[in-house]
């Protein structure tokens, strides 16, 4: 692929004007944390929900999701399927609990649900994973995929396109602070859909036009009116199983972790209110699953009957399909890729920032650190992150092996993260026990090969259930013969959450709150049941709108709108979700 002047042109006005819109809403005179990491807790649900969007990993690699439905022998579209389980739980439950507990970063949470030097250890813990290691990787990967991508298109080095794209994505970081980088994640939701349409446009119409792309994939036995294209016959049944049924609450990544936490608590911790942080959740996954990965799985099937199928690593898909595109609309297909690129990058080096001020420099360093220098801190912290990013993009060798320890982390956390919110007598040591098992998981799956049990899809399978079973094991394990947290400890946690439900039913008679009920009164559930059937149905209108079966599409579609008013309709009194919380800690 190779970009003219024209194209070139379009690329520098698109990352141009998302470059000033950092610039126009940068964080003006912010004296706090709260400020600056936070925009004053301010932010209204659309736009949260946007940056949500723009900084999933599906969308920091636009065309990652044409790898998952085309790859021979993987779980195709159901894998991306399953973070729509665990984004709705998130909406239904946890982002209303995260709002209430009004912390600066969820590391910061570990020390309001613990007590005593536990919770020192595991925020500290938290807070340096994620602050170095995690935040590194993501941004080394994403770098090394899209300079691979565009260095030949734009006739420079890769690592020139390395250090380029890294400095940007730190100077977004460093003068935007939350307040512009939501800004300029708001601008990418456009562009990356814009230029998802016209790629999948110009494709299809290279192709022969729909039909002829319809009847050849068919053909393969695969049809677009399935929820999600890509489910093919190599996947086994306990793979797909795996999927739906604990992958979904065993994730660990950069966008978020089973109960909301990682990047999308620092959206539910910054909107105006509870209502605003679950609507938030739902307009990104509305986004993500039902408006945003059509064209791209349009442009998955142009692939598969051109015999290119791609090898899912994301940006290298552009190489494949650029050059369907003609001058100067490339330049805006690679602009898409560049500014989804900035929007993850940027946000992940101000995340990772924020927590090596907040909760290691100001929590066990120097807590009298001045407050109006402690924003000041967290851009220098940004730069430094960049700095270290450069050399680590140009060493990483092995982005997948990296990936596959992060999934496992996650896997052996799951119940840890869950159980914390739903039973008192989860405690610091358990949570900390589940975090090591799943890098102990890992290497004993490599050590024993236990990925060749369950074939082409055992990878998954292993890497997923070893760690998660062992992980809920000795989370109940731990927490059983260690001692629960104080008393004291555990009140001012519920007096702040007000998470309800049996688990906390002690607890709560200690508050003073007696009997106390799930957080939304059963509306919780139906919020997710209803909200699970519309992102189901609104996917699947597409798909039959594409496959030519405009009836089913119809009625798909009017299910999608009568959930969305029934979801809206039972998030319109706040007063019935809202809890008497004290906020004074």
């Amino acid at each position: 692929m190779t970009l003219e002047r024209g194209d070139l042109l379009l690329l520098l006005v698109v990352v141009g004007i998302g470059s000033g819109l950092i610039l126009l809403f940068r964080a003006r005179g912010a004296t706090s944390l709260g400020q600056f990491l936070l925009d004053g807790r301010q932010v209204p649900a659309w736009l949260a929900g946007c940056s949500l969007s723009a900084t999933s990993l599906s969308s920091g690699a636009p065309l990652l999701l044409t790898g998952m439905l085309t790859g021979p022998g993987a779980l195709g579209g159901w894998l991306w399927w399953f973070g729509a389980m665990g984004g709705l739980f998130t909406a239904s439950f946890f982002a209303r609990l995260w709002r209430r507990t009004a912390v600066v970063t969820d590391a910061e949470f570990a020390e309001l649900r613990y007590g005593g030097r536990p919770a020192a250890l595991l925020r500290a813990f938290r807070a340096l994973y994620f602050g170095l290691p995690v935040t590194l990787f993501i941004v080394a990967w994403l770098t090394q995929l899209l300079a691979t991508a565009i260095a030949p298109a734009v006739g420079l080095s890769e690592i020139a396109v390395m250090l380029g794209l890294i400095l940007l994505a730190a100077a977004w970081g460093a003068i935007g602070g939350l307040r512009g980088l939501l800004a300029a994640h708001a601008f990418e939701c456009v562009t990356g859909l814009v230029g998802s349409v016209i790629l999948a446009t110009f494709m299809v119409k290279q192709a022969g036009g729909l039909t002829v792309v319809t009847t050849a994939l068919a053909a393969g036995g695969i049809h677009f009116g399935t929820p999600s294209t890509g489910l093919n016959g190599g996947v086994s049944l306990p793979a797909l199983l795996t999927g739906f049924v604990v992958a979904w609450w065993s994730n660990l990544s950069f966008n978020g972790e089973p109960d909301g936490g990682g990047s999308m608590a620092q959206r539910l911790l910054a909107t105006r209110d509870e209502r605003a942080s679950s609507i938030a959740v739902l307009w990104s996954l509305l986004l993500q699953f039902v408006i945003r990965p059509w064209p791209l799985i349009m442009v998955a099937g142009v692939l598969l009957i051109q015999g290119n199928a791609p090898r899912g690593d994301g940006y290298s898909l552009l190489t494949l399909a650029g050059p369907s595109v003609p001058s100067p609309i490339r330049g805006l297909v690679v602009a898409g890729a560049v500014m989804s690129y900035l929007s993850i990058a940027s946000a992940a080096l101000t995340r990772g920032a924020g927590y090596l001020v907040h909760d290691i420099l100001v929590r066990f360093v120097r807590p009298n650190y001045p407050l109006p220098l402690r924003p000041l801190a967290v851009r220098i912290a940004i730069v430094l992150l960049g700095g270290i990013a450069v050399p680590v993009t140009m060493r990483l060798e092995s982005p997948a092996a990296v990936a596959r320890i992060l999934l496992a982390i996650g896997a052996g956390s799951g119940m840890a993260l869950l159980g914390r919110w739903f039973w008192w007598r989860i405690n610091a040591w358990a949570e900390l026990a589940s975090l090591g098992i799943g890098v102990a998981s890992i290497l004993a799956i490599d050590a024993l090969r236990l990925e060749a049990w369950d074939g082409p899809n055992g990878e998954l399978v292993v890497s997923v259930l070893l760690p998660l079973v062992v992980g809920a094991v000795v989370t109940i394990v731990i927490t059983l013969l260690t001692e629960p947290e104080s008393t004291p400890v555990l009140v001012r946690f519920y007096r702040r959450a007000r998470p309800g439900g049996p688990g906390w039913k002690g607890v709560a008679k200690w508050a003073g709150y007696k009997e106390d009920d799930l957080s939304g009164n059963g509306r919780g559930q139906l919020v997710w049941a209803i909200g699970g059937a519309g992102l189901l149905a609104g996917t699947g209108a597409g798909g039959a709108w594409l496959d030519g079966r405009p009836e089913l599409g119809l009625m798909l579609a009017g299910t999608m709108v009568a959930a969305i008013i029934g979801v809206m309709t039972l998030l319109r009194d706040e007063r019935a979700w809202q809890r008497n919380v004290d906020l004074s800690g």
